[in-house]
């Protein structure tokens, strides 16, 4: 039987322990649950008047909110919302305390979360559902998935992966404002859904997918205000590398995508788990004397990705190609990150010039002729292509150029030059000072 209160200060209730079946609280009237003071209902509480609790509010059923309820701390110890049901707020729900829900979420009023904690602990999966909300702290801490159903809810101070996972549906978006804590994050707990992190700086991403936590640390984001997102996907097909990469592992990646703002780079960490790196489809027939797994990134996942590297000090066990913790040696600016195998890169530096390419290719990175290389100085750098009558068809002296866009196989005049041998100059120096002159041929397929 519901227990229908009347104007009733409660202070009665200060130190006191009071069980009852439901909770009606109807126009006009005001609870207070006191600071030392303990309400049970075992079933359903319904709020159309002012219900301000202090202490501790356990609700076994459902919490029906359509007025003004105030988690409000006057104490030492904050003040709880315990609801083993649904918490269904279309009025005010002021929140500084601590609201523990094991059922669903769903607020189509006014959520004001000030300094509040909500924590997801349900036995079962659960749903949040919110008009665009304000949350101070979340900690999931459930047994099973949370899914962001309504609109955007931003953290503006905390969320704490502790066990469970959460995920949104498309047009629902989890942001973690700028200046918010991102604590915890294991294979227990993680986002499986796309997780949004604004501003510039320092941003981890606790994500993962099919079972396994692969999380991203942007290390030092530069841009202007960029809200970025994170998820881990599966290819629709087998990534192709770059010349300076023997593979990308096939298993998953990472899609980093800056949704407002401005992204400009940021150097990445990840830790991978899963990653098949030795039998990869499409493969570099590349000379090397060992390899090490890299970080690559690419614009979109239809053309090669590019090689990151890796610093040496990330790499814990270079053997071991299945797991780690790896840190790209580049700055990460693209959108889609990748896990590949890459040549161990010299102290001292490398370089690669193709002995062939084609413009008909159908991949873009075989198109043209670049050249390749790591631990080279600008200063210096010179890169001609000459006929076989001695005829200059291409130069630069700019490193950049020569590394990002190349010789297209055009002649001067903006004509197709014809298939054949062509030759090569380039003359460079290493950051170690070591200064090369390397000649060579290669063949213009058409």
């Amino acid at each position: 039987m519901n227990k229908v209160l009347a104007t009733i200060s409660l202070s009665l209730l200060a130190a006191a322990s009071v069980a009852a079946q439901g909770l009606y609280a109807p126009s006009g009237v005001q609870l207070k649950v006191g600071s030392s003071a303990t309400v049970m209902i075992g079933g359903d509480l319904t709020n159309k008047g002012q219900v301000y609790d202090e202490g501790l509010l356990v609700v076994d059923g459902t919490v029906n909110n359509e007025s003004r309820l105030n988690i409000s701390n006057n104490a030492s110890t904050p003040p709880i919302l315990d609801s083993n049901g649904l918490i269904n707020n279309t009025g005010n729900l002021e929140n500084v305390g601590l609201i523990r829900v094991s059922g669903d979420w769903n607020n189509t009023g006014i959520y004001n979360g000030i300094d509040g904690e909500i924590e997801l602990d349900g036995t079962s999966d659960q749903t949040f559902s919110s008009t665009p909300t304000d949350v101070h702290s979340i900690v999931v801490n459930s047994t099973g998935k949370t899914l962001f159903t309504g609109d955007t809810v931003r953290v503006v101070g905390m969320i704490n992966f502790v066990n469970g996972y959460v995920d949104a549906n498309p047009g629902s978006y989890l942001i973690i404002e700028d200046g918010a804590e991102v604590l915890g994050g294991s294979d227990n707990s993680y986002s499986e859904g796309k997780l949004y992190h604004r501003g510039l700086g320092y941003k981890f991403f606790p994500v993962g997918n099919d079972e396994l936590y692969l999380p991203v640390y942007l290390e030092n984001v530069f841009g202007q205000n960029p809200l970025i997102g994170v998820e881990v996907g599966a290819f629709s097909q087998a990534p192709f590398p770059d010349r300076l990469l023997v593979g990308v592992a096939e298993d998953y990646y990472w899609d980093i995508e800056t949704v407002l703002g401005r992204f400009d780079s940021s150097r990445v960490t990840v830790d991978y788990v899963g990653a098949d790196l030795e039998s990869s489809q499409n493969r570099n027939d590349i000379a090397f004397d060992s390899a090490t797994p890299a970080l690559a990134e690419a614009e979109s996942l239809d053309e090669p990705f590019t090689n990151l590297f890796t610093t040496d000090d990330s790499v814990e066990d270079p053997d071991l190609f299945s797991s780690g913790l790896l840190t790209g040696e580049k700055s990460f600016t693209k959108r889609y990150l990748a896990v590949a195998l890459s040549p161990k890169v010299p102290a001292d530096g490398v370089s690669y010039i193709p002995t062939a390419f084609s413009p008909l290719s159908v991949n873009e990175e075989d198109q043209v002729l670049k050249f390749y290389s790591e631990k080279v100085i600008p200063d210096g750098f010179s890169f001609k292509i000459y006929d076989r009558f001695g005829d200059v068809l291409y130069e630069t002296n700019d490193l950049s150029d020569a590394q990002t866009n190349g010789w297209n196989g055009l002649l001067k005049s903006g004509k197709p030059a014809s298939g054949g041998y062509y030759f090569y100059s380039a003359k460079f120096e290493f950051f170690n000072g070591r200064k090369v002159s390397k000649t060579g041929q290669v063949m213009l397929i058409r």
